[in-house]
């Protein structure tokens, strides 16, 4: 169990699921994580770590970018889809 900065207690499996949270985040710029992590984690920031945060937040930027671009995909073939069918039906 560890008590956070902020007076939260967490076990040990609340912990790592809240860091990979913060982590993996899209909502959070790479200085906001850093502070998290200093903050609540007690985490101290080196030169190797910023720029492994600095990694997991443009991966969990990408993989936003892409899902995004996919549920377009899949609208615009479905959109055209039902077009076609509708069209075919008048």
């Amino acid at each position: 169990m560890l008590v956070t900065a902020r007076g939260n207690i967490i076990g040990m499996l609340g912990l790592k699921l809240k860091l990979l949270g913060v982590l993996l985040s899209s909502e959070n710029e790479a200085e906001e994580k850093k502070k998290i992590l200093r903050d609540d984690f007690n985490i101290a920031m080196t030169k190797t770590l910023e720029s492994e945060v600095s990694a997991m937040c443009n991966l969990s930027k990408g993989v936003e970018e892409r899902g995004i671009a996919r549920g377009l995909e899949q609208g615009l073939e479905r959109g055209l889809a039902q077009g076609l069918e509708r069209g075919m039906e008048t």
